[in-house]
């Protein structure tokens, strides 16, 4: 389904927007000022929103923010999980170099002390920094980055989940969730510091569970009248390509009740994204300040006959929606190009005239934002998640790689997927077994990722009761993977 404020051309894959006279030219220089960021992240966010053209999921936000500059249709997280995402794409790096493959492993493990995240290096080139909510992995890693004012409103147990009594949370207003105070002191700092560039991080933790928000959100999705993604597990995904979370017996009135939770605390966060956009606009600051809004990871809503959360590779998971605008960049774009969180530390530093950090592994996506169709663009994207346990010390790595049309994947039990993505965007049939796909298997293959990483010891300690649930988790897994 197409966004209702842009289409796209047959001939040439371009967006153009129905009201074209309000478009700033797509190759006008960036403005000479130093620029503002507002980084927006938004937690466990998948593609299956109406800013994305799926309409059941309410965004009107977010479409705002993509008729106002360029949407990803093709981004790729770098790993399908909350702390190895962020630590990768706030250092610009592939977890094969953070080294970091789960939530409790040390952000600077690797990196060290004195490593400057995306943030920090902003700050050491003039910026004012601020980092509100989740933007590294919370509450483990919060300080595992330096700000010049950072807060987090979500309440913890003392084993790290999230505290507070969901129901009761309903009849909150949206400025006094943990989202609603992030983006209100968001605003706060823009206006104190409106004088000076700056760089805002807003971490918003919903859609990510508990999935609460207040009832008003909740009444927007009457339970009977939301569609199920139905169907069943296509026999040829290999099941160690299932997530954590696979459940092909779920309960009718449990998805439901999971997809309205889930849709309510997507469409609240949103309305705090329409405060800051608001803000911005009030402010004049929107001249002067180039917009990222991501998901930290994708999210599997029942899809493949029980693919529910995250950490798999396939694009329910691993794509998450990508959305920038830029002043003096092109509006109401649609690229279909690959492309990677790897790419935002620098782009960011290129829009803003900064020198490119030592050691990035990604590309700037300015060229992508001046013409989403630029023929030269490099590229593929890269992801990995954990799977087959520990071997000589390492953790053996599913590994992906995906084009503008495949999507490959290749695991430690030798297991292979490949889709055509573009014949076939809902990725329900694994081309991999096919004589007539091996050239393509062949030109994927080497662009692969390194498929283990050194084990590193977590760093957060848990209560006996959230290891023994760990334990059963796990026991779950390996007991799937050998049936």
């Amino acid at each position: 389904m197409k966004s209702p404020a842009i289409t796209r051309s047959v001939a040439t894959g371009s967006l153009t927007a129905i009201a074209l006279a309000c478009f700033s030219p797509a190759f006008a220089q960036a403005p000479a000022q130093k620029p503002n960021v507002l980084f927006i992240i938004s937690d466990d966010l998948c593609c299956q929103i109406s800013a994305y053209g799926k309409s059941q999921v309410k965004t009107p936000n977010l479409e705002r923010l993509a008729r106002e500059g360029v949407r990803f249709d093709r981004a790729y997280c770098n790993y399908p999980v909350c702390s190895p995402s962020r630590v990768s794409f706030l250092s610009g790096r592939y977890p094969k170099n953070t080294e970091v493959v789960g939530n409790g492993h040390d952000p600077r493990v690797v990196l060290g002390k004195d490593f400057q995240f995306m943030p920090e290096y902003f700050r050491a080139h003039g910026y004012f920094t601020a980092g509100l909510g989740k933007v590294a992995h919370t509450p483990e890693h919060q300080n595992s980055i330096s700000w010049d004012y950072a807060l987090d409103a979500q309440e913890y147990d003392a084993d790290g989940t999230y505290k507070g009594d969901a129901q009761q949370m309903r009849t909150w207003p949206d400025e006094r969730h943990p989202d609603g105070v992030s983006a209100r002191q968001c605003v706060r700092l823009m206006e104190e510091n409106a004088d000076k560039p700056f760089f805002i991080a807003a971490g918003f933790h919903r859609p990510h569970a508990p999935r609460v928000a207040p009832q008003k959100y909740f009444d927007m999705y009457p339970i009977d009248s939301l569609k199920l993604a139905g169907g069943v597990t296509e026999a040829d995904i290999p099941k160690i390509a299932y997530p954590p979370s696979y459940s092909a017996d779920m309960s009718e009135k449990k998805q439901r009740e999971y997809l309205q939770s889930y849709y309510a605390s997507v469409t609240f966060m949103d309305a705090q994204v329409g405060v800051l956009l608001d803000a911005l606009d009030r402010l004049d600051l929107r001249k002067n300040t180039i917009i990222v809004f991501i998901g930290d990871n994708g999210y599997n809503l029942g899809e493949h006959g029980g693919f529910w959360g995250k950490h798999d590779l396939m694009d329910g998971s691993a794509r998450p929606p990508m959305i920038i605008s830029a002043p003096g960049m092109s509006r109401a774009k649609l690229c279909g190009r690959a492309v990677e969180f790897v790419d935002i530390f620098p782009t960011l530093a290129d829009f803003c005239a900064i020198p490119p950090q030592p050691g990035l592994d990604g590309t700037s996506l300015v060229p992508l934002l001046k013409d989403p169709d630029a023929p030269d663009w490099k590229k593929y994207a890269r992801c990995v998640a954990v799977r087959g346990g520990r071997k000589d010390n390492k953790l053996q790595l599913g590994c992906s790689v995906h084009t503008d049309q495949y999507s490959f994947m290749k695991w430690p039990d030798g297991s292979l997927q490949l889709y055509d993505d573009k014949a076939d965007p809902g990725q329900t049939k694994n081309l991999a077994l096919d004589p007539k796909y091996a050239s393509v298997i062949g030109e994927l293959e080497p662009l692969l990722l390194p498929d283990s990483v050194p084990f590193h010891k977590s760093v957060v300690v848990r209560s006996k009761e959230a290891k023994e649930k760990n334990a059963k988790k796990q026991a779950r897994i390996q007991k799937r993977l050998q049936e």
